[in-house]
């Protein structure tokens, strides 16, 4: 369960509310040791704030695949704290110490490398480690040999050779009784003093709601492996940076933008984006806004907008937007990098208030922790969750404060000492300057709109008349907010827009996979003070209140004001009144509904061209955008960045490790990106596995020790078809010449009829064979048609290599679900990947198909031109096996794979492989398609390459004929597991 707390951020305190935490709460569990550790790296030098955090954060939950970050507090170089782990639960600190929900440790890291010869261990951080230890032990009645050192507890040197343990001991002996009664009251003496506001956050996170209580009562999924310890030899900075590009299972994203942040195109954002933290201009993190960057857009850059205006001879207009709520700032960059220059290209200057308001993942996480709290989490799987149960479960734990803390934010950002505050006063002292020649609009997405409802009305107080227009998408004000906020001032708006989606579009959206209606139903019925609240964007509210009604012209109007609302998807032809969006996340990326707001801002008809239209970006439309796994602004966090970070909507651009090849041009230097989609299913509904998630996060570190970018994770119910099938599209799609790209999936196969006939003269002529999502149990397969109609579209000079660990096709169906005879080893807990296709998975599989029009043929010429390698677990008449925990394929090829890969061709990777099984192996790995064995292992492949490694007789007809590669060699080996 993350640690990220409300507002989207772990909270940086000092000694003196540390102290006001530790007398206001009390752990549900006994605290009977103090855990020390040091990082070992990331080192001093590394350390970037925040973004460090979050990088070990991400290390321990995506690279470990724990539950959180190991650590209860953070000892920062700086002397600053950190709060982690919630104090109820145990850590991840040494294997057989973590304790239990009842008693255990409470743990510490230090950031840096504190051996003899590495960082020193000095003040400030030295002096802030003793006053925390001496708080420690004084608040839980502890001796000071209570205070453990790592070492004392595994053979590692944590937390350093050059800490010694006596002397460090005696000073907290020393220190012990200083700060006792000393802590500062906890309630915060101004909200807007961000380190009373951190300890407000911190201590709501630690006392919120019964919640941590709550807790204590998960079941074991929710705590860490009984061996859970950090890897301070191996955690190095790298690894750190590359982990945290990994982002939450709910971050959004809807583009594929290939753009570096590199300090050129910070500074070309700089005029147009005001970065704010929980209210304040954001000094830390990947984007930075001081006061003096606000005062050179008002005293250099619009004056120079407004004499360009001049010479064009029409007014400035100015477009102020607020994104949506609950997103990063890596998210909320994203967003204005997509919109800015399109706006600047279409004579608008646009100003972005990129407000971090914390993650959508914190709020999925506590609504599955109490679906998980209620026992249902065993009996079946998430999504199939009645939406009165996700509803219930948001209302009970804890979810309505990460929308609170969201409007909380909202407002901080225009009251008094808050940026947006300030902002607006230059807004209107700079229209007052320039009354004639400027023009103020405002867009709001979402949450926008709530942080329209405090800004505008300062903006008006602050001398500026009015806007011409307001522009509200999806917006998620109650109507008793906005009439309460917005429509007070409704005189000082020229025409007030909305663009929602209709009910029924409503309804069939989804949050996360898990709620199967759109964020505002869920905030409607559970995320609100009352239920059901009446929402703005919803059609429903504005259908049942005569004022709305009214003003948007709904029914009967009362003035003679032009106020509009639009129900995407539109059938108007009129453009100023289009929009197509059917996801509440969508409408920012909807050409319809950007270019009808474009024409509103600049005054154009639904005739009128628009100069640069907006072009939707590189989209899955079948990927939930709650649940993506790909940043909005994918940028790597939790060490010192020493290059340039990318901006890539499905990527982050390490530095690939050099192929060996002898080809020569750019595509093949290593200059290309290495990325993978690695995906793990343990928790189905029907025979469950055990290693796959291991599986698939042993994959994602050997790939990034090979430098691979981080890899896109897929692990339970994070693997659904839909998720599969888009991730994987999406990377091929965005795939450019030089690119490496790895697909590994460990799960269960099976085999269903073929309804298109196209398996005629396979091993199994009459099946389709399938890989298991998380959901396949609806019918929702991927079979190898899906596949091929993703690998085909591979571009020229891009490899593509999958690692399928699951069993095979043909024979194996004579075992049923069960392993041959003979070949189990009883001292191992050991299972096959496999499911058996019953006549209510065929039914379900052959229903889906016929929803969606049939299955798709790939024609003989698309698959000629493929250039896709398969490494399959075992023999088409073998089981893939997984034993203690992880797949025997994924075991041996990974070890394979550790050990090199320069000048490495397939075939002998493969015969590495199936070296390590042994000389009496039960299962065979094997490589397709047969000729390319001799092509460079996870390099550039041209056309020429693998049309030379594949010149063998034509294949007979049918559809095994089509199929020399990749295609067939998945049919071969998904059937029957």
């Amino acid at each position: 369960m993350p640690a990220m707390l409300s507002g989207g951020k772990f909270q940086k305190i000092n000694v003196d509310e540390l102290a006001a935490l530790l007398q206001s709460v009390t752990p549900a569990r006994q605290i009977n040791a103090v855990h020390l550790h040091h990082t070992w790296k990331p080192r001093h030098h590394d350390y970037r704030g925040y973004d460090t955090i979050v990088g070990m954060w991400r290390f321990h939950t995506v690279t470990q695949g724990w539950k959180d970050i190991a650590q209860h507090l953070t000892i920062a170089p700086d002397g600053s704290l950190w709060t982690g782990r919630h104090w109820d639960l145990p850590p991840a600190s040494a294997v057989g110490h973590n304790g239990s929900a009842q008693a255990g440790p409470f743990m510490i890291e230090m950031i840096g490398d504190f051996d003899v010869g590495g960082d020193p261990f000095v003040d400030p951080q030295r002096s802030t480690a003793i006053a925390v230890l001496a708080a420690l032990v004084d608040r839980f009645s502890l001796s000071t040999e209570a205070i453990r050192f790592h070492n004392e507890m595994s053979t590692k040197t944590c937390p350093g050779t050059a800490i010694d343990r006596h002397a460090l001991l005696d000073e907290v002996a020393a220190r012990r009784g200083h700060d006792a009664g000393g802590a500062r009251a906890a309630a915060p003496a101004s909200p807007f003093a961000p380190d009373a506001d951190a300890l407000f956050q911190a201590m709501t996170f630690l006392r919120g709601d019964g919640a941590a209580r709550s807790w204590r009562e998960l079941d074991a999924a929710f705590y860490e492996p009984w061996d859970a310890e950090p890897p301070e030899v191996d955690q190095h900075v790298t690894a750190l940076r590359q982990a945290a590009a990994v982002v939450d299972a709910a971050a959004v994203t809807r583009a594929d933008v290939d753009v570096e942040l590199t300090p050129a195109v910070k500074e070309a954002l700089r005029p147009y984006v005001i970065n704010l933290t929980r209210g304040r201009f954001s000094t830390e993190g990947i984007f930075t806004t001081s006061q003096a960057d606000v005062e050179a857009i008002f005293s250099q850059h619009l004056p120079k907008a407004l004499a360009d205006a001049a010479r064009e001879q029409r007014p400035l207009r100015i477009v102020i937007y607020a994104h949506g709520g609950l997103v990063g700032e890596r998210d909320g960059l994203g967003v204005a990098l997509k919109h800015v220059h399109w706006w600047v290209r279409n004579g608008v200057y646009p100003l972005y208030f990129v407000w971090e308001t914390g993650l959508l993942s914190s709020l999925v996480n506590v609504i599955l922790a109490s679906l998980a709290r209620g026992g249902a989490r065993a009996e079946r799987d998430f999504t199939d969750f009645a939406d009165a149960q996700i509803e219930g479960a948001a209302r009970e734990f804890r979810a309505r404060s990460f929308w609170a803390d969201m409007k909380h934010v909202a407002e901080l950002s225009s009251a008094p000492g808050g940026g947006a505050r300030f902002v607006a006063e230059k807004l209107a002292s700079f229209s007052q300057a320039h009354p004639d020649a400027v023009e103020m609009h405002a867009v709001g997405h979402s949450a926008g709109s709530n942080f329209h409802g405090f800004f505008l009305p300062v903006l008006f107080d602050a001398g500026l008349p009015g806007v011409k227009t307001l522009q509200l998408l999806a917006p998620a004000i109650t109507v008793d907010a906005f009439l309460d906020t917005i429509m007070r001032r409704i005189r000082q708006i020229g025409e007030l827009t909305m663009f929602t989606m209709k009910d029924t579009s409503e309804r069939a959206d989804n949050c996360a996979n898990i709620y199967r209606k759109s964020l505002l139903y869920l905030i409607h019925h559970a995320l609100e003070d009352a239920r059901e609240m009446p929402l703005l964007g919803l059609q429903i509210s504005v259908l049942d209140d005569i004022r709305l009604k009214r003003l948007f012209g709904v029914e009967g109007r009362v003035t003679s004001r032009t106020d509009t609302v639009v129900w995407s998807p539109s059938t108007d032809e009129d453009l100023r009144a289009a929009s197509t969006s059917e996801r509440h996340g969508g409408f920012d990326d909807d050409p319809a509904t950007m270019n009808s707001v474009l024409r509103r801002v600049a005054g154009l008809s639904g005739s009128d061209p628009v100069r640069d239209p907006f072009v939707a970006p590189a989209t899955r439309r079948d990927v939930d955008e709650w649940s993506s796994p790909a940043a909005a602004f994918d940028v790597a966090t939790g060490g010192a960045p020493t290059r340039d970070v990318p901006f890539d909507y499905a990527r982050t651009d390490t530095p690939g490790t050099r192929v060996l090849t002898a080809h020569a041009d750019r595509s093949r230097n290593g200059a290309g990106r290495r990325r993978a989609l690695c995906v793990g299913i343990n928790a189905y509904r029907r025979k469950p596995l055990r290693g796959c998630v291991a599986d698939a996060q042993a994959w994602a570190r050997t790939l990034v020790a090979l430098g691979f970018d981080t890899p896109q994770m897929l692990l339970d119910q994070q693997a659904t078809r839909d998720r599969i099938l888009g991730d994987l599209d999406a990377m091929v799609r965005s795939s450019r010449p030089g690119d490496v790209v790895v697909f590994q999936f460990a799960g269960h196969g099976t085999a269903v009829p073929d309804r298109s006939a196209d398996e005629l003269g396979g091993d199994s002529p009459d099946d389709d064979e399938a890989l298991c999502p998380i959901d396949f149990t609806e019918g929702r397969l991927v079979v190898d048609d899906d596949l091929a109609a993703i690998f085909q579209r591979i571009p020229d000079g891009v490899h593509v290599t999958a690692f399928i660990d699951c069993c095979h096709s043909g024979s194996i169906t004579r075992f049923g679900a069960g392993p041959p005879r003979g070949q189990g080893r009883g001292d191992l807990d050991e299972r096959s990947r496999y499911i058996d296709a019953d006549e209510q998975i065929i039914e379900g599989h052959l229903a889906f198909r016929a929803a969606r029009g049939g299955a798709r043929l790939v024609d003989r010429e698309s698959r000629a031109a493929a250039r896709d390698i398969l490494f399959a677990a075992c023999r088409s008449t073998e089981v893939a096996w997984e034993s203690n925990g992880q797949g025997d394929f994924t075991r041996h090829a990974t070890r394979a794979l550790a050990d090199g890969v320069a000048g490495l061709t397939n075939a002998a990777f493969l015969a590495r492989v199936q070296a390590s099984f042994g000389d009496q192996p039960r299962q065979h790995p094997e490589l397709h398609p047969p000729g390319v064995g001799a092509l460079g292992l996870l390099t550039p492949t041209m056309r020429g390459d693998v049309e030379a490694a594949l010149s063998v007789p034509a294949p007979p007809a049918g559809r095994a004929g089509d199929v020399a590669d990749l295609l067939r060699a998945i049919a071969d080996v998904l059937g029957t597991r």
